[in-house]
């Protein structure tokens, strides 16, 4: 990037951060209310943001969370009835959290509630009232002196909601490591654009800085309101508390003054140190040490919480003159201060990064430097050797060591490359020198090996499953994928990218979700299987019925086949019937031969199992209705996704039920897909029916092997010990109550409640669909290109010239999609798809259908590098 490039980018960055700015200056903010929530609703636009609703009277540490607050108007009405004060024209024009009143007050009593700053005659002041209940109105002095001895009215339509909530938001951007560092501004004030919006428009840009690289640490953005925010949250993440090894407030960082630094009360933390010295390679900054005043820092550094907090800013509290005043605008900001700003802690984040820790790797006593090559060296040098060698303890970092020994950066770092050069000391996480003199032929042999053989050689298919395999995908495809983080994905030869319908859509939240992990991880701890039931397993069996609409019993198994094969099962016990009814347009429903049979992929099934089934037409009850109508007798149960890729036609699902119903079969309604995507209840909640049985699997688990099979209680009790009718053996499996993946299950269920995340599946989906569609209608494609299914869970046809569909048109996309970095099989979205995904799926979308539309008007194999893909289910390879 040439400087005329990087002046642009700065430029750019600059006047995203304004806009942002702009966006929210309006919002009447407090520490709780509408106004609040309206500002994460808008970062939930922007990040992957999970919000937390702490109802009003929560205790926290020592404090309450008030009543919530919310306004609708405010007015102060002059001798001659018109509005001489108004909120409609400044929220700042009533003092935060007053009261509700309309009362008429002489000017002497009105007096004690107007508030002014004579020093600052023309502005209005922000002031604040949270925790003592009181009312009044802000105003500028010059008006105040002219006010005349009358009667005025005084009108505040507020209410003081006592079973209201606070309401904060975090981002959590997941690293290699567990280790957090920790990033806060708050979210309470009113139309202040320093003071608050400029840390916050600067945050967002960090995490859009952060979402697009692969880091060491983990990241966690906090959004709160000022005190009773931070404290909120602290309480709430107490468990999280202990991975955070350093953090920042940032505040006030779009004004003209210089960058200061103010130190966590820990003083010497890797935050610290690495921020000061940072900042003092870039410019000249201020640097104080802790007080606890100020903003939240107060919060983060106190007795119980104790986090090695630091502060960012320009301005200190009360220091600039517009501060906490009508004058604090978008004037007050410079574009150049806000991206110098956010440039300082984009490298103080890289500093962070790269920060090296190092332990001794042999057992005490001090090394004879003589043995090693190392003791003819000047004084100074073999001080910092012995320095480096005594407090390399794998916890302190080099700067950490430089910082304690008095010697300088340079001589330290000096002397951890000798010392580390003849096997003395290890990086944290790497291997000694001399283990890898020893282990580098080997060790390089077996990654190779690992690295280069053909999965095919090792697994039939060369996966566990047929969709993953190497004939669904262009051979442009990686080969194997090593990690995955939110949305993205490395493959094992070092490519990255955005990937969709993750884990065959059992990935809802995102890969390595955090609040998923830290369950699971809790759980590591406490064991994973016993010769009893685990006391997890009435829990999640008790969360998960907790928001199914027709379920009383369920059983828990490891996939999603060995679930709907058990409802089968049940059903055929139930009613003494063997025949299965299955929707035809529907791909997929359990290994099982009762299935499989009906597939060209048969072989190996008894003869008598292939003719267990009898299909009908989605959206054709009337082809239903005859099929039971002439082989009711024999039918057990109708077996049915409520919706894949094309609606319910008004009616049709009810009419199913009621068919069923009427000929005696039980009703199966699979909600692998429809479970935790179409509804948090499944779609049977959405569309309100009541299955006699339901299985659920994939998104249940976020990833992790859990499946279910949930029903009424007449009829998953054959399954029991308690009932007297002949005995059903169902589910009996050695790991179906693993408790690491019930642990997960619960984290997720846990998660949607209290974060919306069915919501946000459709809103960012939707966002996809109409990005996308753009571009196929700009290309003039639409004919031939289409998204099609629910926001929740997309997919995408290619057709051919004569309006067919294709896989050589397929693959074609599939193969461009690659190579901008974006792996599809399908376009069902994540809880972690945000909003730079998108953007950058639409734009690879928007280069990839071009090169669709060119295999339109020409010859498509000729564009695509070699075979196209073939369906799953076919008779031979």
């Amino acid at each position: 990037m040439n400087d005329s490039e990087k002046k642009a980018a700065t430029a750019d960055r600059g006047e995203a951060m304004l806009e942002t700015i702009r966006e929210l200056f309006p919002i009447c903010r407090s520490i709780t209310g509408p106004g609040l929530r309206e500002t994460l609703r808008y970062i939930g636009r922007e990040a992957p943001l999970a919000t937390i609703e702490v109802p009003s009277g929560s205790d926290l540490f020592d404090w309450k969370v008030p009543p919530e607050w919310r306004i609708e108007d405010a007015y102060l009405l002059g001798p001659d009835g018109n509005r001489i004060v108004d909120f409609a024209g400044s929220n700042l024009s009533v003092v935060n959290y007053s009261v509700p009143v309309d009362t008429e007050l002489a000017l002497d009593d009105l007096r004690f509630h107007l508030h002014t700053l004579p020093e600052r005659p023309n502005d209005i002041p922000y002031r604040t009232t949270y925790y003592r209940p009181h009312w009044g109105f802000c105003l500028p002095h010059t008006q105040l002196r002219n006010l005349k001895s009358a009667s005025y009215r005084a009108v505040i339509k507020s209410q003081l909601v006592d079973d209201g909530s606070l309401t904060f938001g975090e981002v959590l951007l997941p690293g290699r490591q567990r280790e957090e560092i920790l990033f806060s501004c708050h979210v309470c004030h009113p139309s202040l654009a320093n003071d608050n919006l400029s840390s916050l428009a600067v945050v967002l840009q960090l995490i859009n800085t952060l979402q697009r690289k692969r880091h060491k640490y983990t990241y966690r953005f906090v959004f709160a309101p000022g005190t009773i925010g931070a404290l909120a949250w602290a309480n709430h993440n107490r468990h999280k508390l202990r991975n955070i090894v350093g953090g920042f407030v940032l505040a006030l960082l779009g004004d003209s003054r210089p960058l200061t630094l103010k130190r966590s009360s820990m003083r010497t933390s890797k935050v610290d140190l690495v921020a000061e010295s940072v900042l003092r390679e870039l410019t000249t900054p201020r640097v104080m040490d802790f007080a606890p005043s100020g903003y939240d820092e107060r919060q983060f550094n106190s007795p119980g919480i104790a986090l090695p907090v630091a502060r960012l800013s320009r301005s200190c509290e009360n220091e600039y003159p517009e501060y906490h005043t009508s004058a604090d605008t978008i004037d007050v900001l410079s574009k150049e201060q806000l991206v110098g700003s956010l440039t300082a802690i984009e490298t103080i984040v890289e500093a962070i990064e790269h920060e090296r820790v190092f332990c001794r790797t042999f057992r005490g006593g001090e090394p004879q430097l003589g043995k090693h090559d190392l003791y003819d060296v000047c004084a100074d040098e073999r001080d910092a050797l012995l320095w480096t060698n005594s407090l390399c303890d794998g916890e302190r970092s080099i700067r950490e060591i430089a910082q304690a020994s008095r010697r300088s950066l340079e001589s330290i770092e000096r002397a951890t490359e000798r010392l580390a050069a003849v096997g003395l000391i290890a990086e944290k996480g790497g291997v000694a020198a001399d283990d890898e003199r020893h282990r580098a032929t080997d060790s390089g042999r077996d990654q190779e090996t690992a690295r280069d053989v053909d999965p095919h050689v090792l697994i039939p298919g060369g996966a566990h499953t047929y969709a993953k395999g190497d004939d669904q995908f262009p051979i442009n495809a990686p080969k194997t994928i090593v990690s995955g983080l939110g949305c993205r994905i490395q493959a094992d030869d070092g490519r990255q990218f955005i990937e969709y319908g993750m884990g065959l859509r059992s990935v809802t939240l995102g890969h390595a979700f955090p609040d998923v992990l830290d369950a699971v991880r809790t759980q590591l701890e406490l064991g994973a299987n016993f010769s009893r039931p685990a006391a997890i397993e009435s829990e999640a069996a008790q969360t998960l019925l907790d928001i199914l609409p027709a379920a009383d019993m369920v059983k828990f198994a490891k996939n999603g086949s060995d679930a709907t094969t058990a409802a089968v099962k049940l059903a055929r016990a139930h009613t003494g019937r063997n025949k299965v009814v299955v929707c035809a347009q529907q791909p997929f429903y359990s290994t099982d031969d009762w299935f499989i049979g009906q597939t060209e992929m048969n072989r190996g099934i008894p003869e008598t199992a292939r003719h267990d089934c009898f299909r009908f037409d989605y959206n054709d009850a009337d082809g239903l209705s005859r099929v039971l109508e002439a082989h009711g007798e024999d039918i057990a149960c109708v077996v049915m996704e409520a919706e894949t890729y094309v609606a319910p036609q008004p009616g049709f699902l009810q009419s199913v039920q009621e068919l069923c119903r009427r000929h005696g079969a039980l009703l199966i309604l699979d909600e692998m897909i429809t479970g935790f995507r179409w509804n948090l209840g499944g779609a049977q909640a959405e569309y309100d029916l009541k299955p006699d049985l339901s299985t659920f699997g994939k998104g249940l688990g976020n990833g992790f092997a859990v499946s279910a099979l949930a029903g009424r209680r007449d009829i998953m009790e054959l399954g029991g010990i308690r009932s007297p009718s002949e005995r059903t053996f169902l589910l009996s499996t050695t790991h179906g109550g693993e408790t690491h993946s019930l642990a997960a299950a619960m984290a997720v269920i846990k998660f949607y409640q209290a974060n919306h995340v069915v919501d946000r599946l459709h809103a960012t989906g939707k966002r996809l669909r109409e990005g996308i569609q753009r571009c196929a209608d700009r290309i003039g494609i639409s004919d031939y290109f289409q998204v099609i299914g629910r926001d929740c869970n997309l997919v995408f046809v290619a057709k051919n010239r004569d309006g067919q569909r294709c896989q050589v048109m397929r693959t074609l996309l599939l193969q461009e999609l690659i190579s901008h970095g974006v792996l599809a099989p399908s376009l069902v979205v994540s809880y972690s798809h945000d909003a730079a995904a998108i953007e950058e799926t639409v734009d690879a979308f928007d280069r990839s259908l071009d090169v669709f539309a060119r295999a339109l008007d020409g010859d498509a194999s000729k564009l695509l590098r070699g075979r196209p893909s073939k369906p799953v289910f076919r008779k031979y390879n």
